[in-house]
C-alpha cells in the first residue's frame, strides 16, 4: 500500500505541476475561465494528496502505538 500511494503521490504532483502551468498561461493571456478550471483542478489535486497523506500518518500512528 506505501508503494501505491508513493507513485500516487508523484503522479499527483505531475498533475498539479501541469494545472499549475495552465492556470499561469491563463493568466498571463486573461483567459479567465481557464484560470478558474486550472485552480479548481488544483484544488482537487491538493484534497486528495492530503487524504493520501492523512492515511499514511494514521498508519506510521498506529505502527508506532505497536511497537512501545
Amino acid at each position: 500500500m506505501a508503494g501505491e500511494r508513493l507513485e500516487r503521490l508523484r503522479e499527483l504532483k505531475a498533475q498539479f505541476d501541469a494545472a499549475h502551468r495552465q492556470g499561469m498561461d491563463a493568466l498571463r493571456t486573461g483567459n479567465y475561465p481557464a484560470l478558474d478550471a486550472a485552480i479548481r483542478a488544483e484544488k482537487a489535486i491538493l484534497d486528495e494528496q492530503s487524504t493520501l497523506l492523512k492515511e499514511q500518518q494514521a498508519e506510521i500512528t498506529e505502527r508506532l502505538k505497536r511497537r512501545f
